[in-house]
């Protein structure tokens, strides 16, 4: 929808409200908000999208176009077959992750999400996490799980990507043969805090906070090799907010990284 076309829209409903009843005019202005708010959500979600799904496909079309300019032998064919694949898997994980973000950003901060056991989750989390752990040499131990017993209001399935992402995410940067500490504590009353601590390199000084921004690259040169669409964790972050709780990395940690996730809970089974 054009600007004029939804100034127009705007105006006409200003004349309406003028005519209402002040109950129905407060129910007409938050939906007007709630409007405003899904209009800003798809705007970026447009731009994100047309930003990150040119790269890939620009370099799939040259590609392509090199392969097909001349005959070649089938080694270079087979060559530009596996770029392609390569290039198309990127495409593939940007698009799951734009889907995603915008799912996360349509979520209401409110309770009337479903409430679920945490415990349950970071289990499931955990477990499938292992495995690729053992794969790359490392472990991770769990610090206090009882105390990750107690409810929560949020969207289970996106808070248990998010968490997924920042365990995943310390995997990635953790050398072989290291360990990765889960920790669970109650700081203060109802509130759970998740905290994700690796012996990687850590995250250079000015970027604790900017690692949450969609499509971050670190200036880390040691990074370099680390693939990724860069928006792991601006969904975790998106998510952790919409549940009503925070994230961020340790500016103090220098053995590696830590992340700590705080999130409100209902009740306490422990």
């Amino acid at each position: 929808m054009c600007i004029e076309h939804r100034l127009d829209t705007f105006t006409l409903i200003s004349d309406v409200l003028r005519r209402m009843s002040r109950q129905q005019c407060e129910d007409a202005h938050h939906l007007l908000e709630r409007l405003e708010q899904a209009f800003r959500q798809l705007q970026r979600f447009t731009a994100d999208a047309s930003h990150e799904l040119r790269t890939p496909l620009a370099a799939i079309r040259t590609i392509s176009e090199v392969a097909l300019e001349k005959p070649t032998s089938a080694e270079a064919y087979q060559e530009a077959l596996s770029n392609v694949l390569e290039e198309s898997s990127r495409l593939n994980q940007t698009i799951d992750s734009l889907m995603l973000l915008a799912r996360a950003e349509s979520t209401r901060a409110d309770d009337t999400q479903p409430i679920f056991l945490f415990s349950d989750l970071a289990t499931e989390v955990i477990g499938l996490l292992e495995v690729l752990g053992e794969e790359r040499g490392a472990r991770i131990v769990q610090e206090h799980p009882e105390l990750a017993i107690v409810e929560i209001h949020a969207d289970r399935a996106l808070m248990r990507i998010a968490l997924m992402n920042v365990v995943h995410n310390a995997l990635k940067f953790s050398p072989r043969d290291s360990a990765i500490a889960i920790g669970f504590a109650q700081p203060a009353a109802f509130w759970l805090q998740i905290s994700i601590q690796d012996e990687g390199p850590g995250i250079p000084s000015g970027e604790h906070a900017r690692v949450f921004d969609r499509f971050f690259t670190s200036i880390d040169r040691s990074a370099a090799n680390i693939t990724g669409v860069g928006l792991g964790l601006s969904i975790s972050k998106l998510v952790v907010e919409r549940a009503g709780g925070c994230i961020a990395f340790d500016e103090h940690f220098h053995r590696g990284a830590r992340c700590a996730i705080d999130l409100p809970f209902v009740t306490s089974a422990t």
